[in-house]
């Protein structure tokens, strides 16, 4: 549903609210592909000895330079969480200019 329709036959609080939804779904989801397939591997590979479930968790790790990818990708994450809020906020500034 584009902005322009939402804005012509609901309220502001609606069409902010909406804003609001897909800017969580994109950060879910860009977390979701930069995370997965990084930490998965490294947390089950950590060489810890956990068990079904709990082998995808930081708990499985026992080296302490597997840590840094964890640091590295946290990094990655808010980075790209903080770019897609400016982006964000930049067309939310160009939409109510115009």
């Amino acid at each position: 549903m584009p902005d322009t329709y939402v804005l012509n036959h609901q309220s502001l609080d609606a069409y902010l609210f909406l804003r609001f939804l897909k800017l969580l779904v994109w950060i879910c989801l860009g977390g979701a592909i930069i995370t997965w397939p990084i930490l998965f591997p490294v947390n089950i590979t950590g060489g810890g000895g956990e068990s079904q479930l709990d082998r995808l968790s930081i708990s499985n790790v026992t080296e302490p330079r597997r840590y840094f990818a964890h640091a590295i990708v946290a990094w990655v994450f808010v980075g790209t969480t903080e770019l897609l809020l400016t982006f964000d906020a930049s067309t939310s500034n160009l939409l109510m200019l115009a």
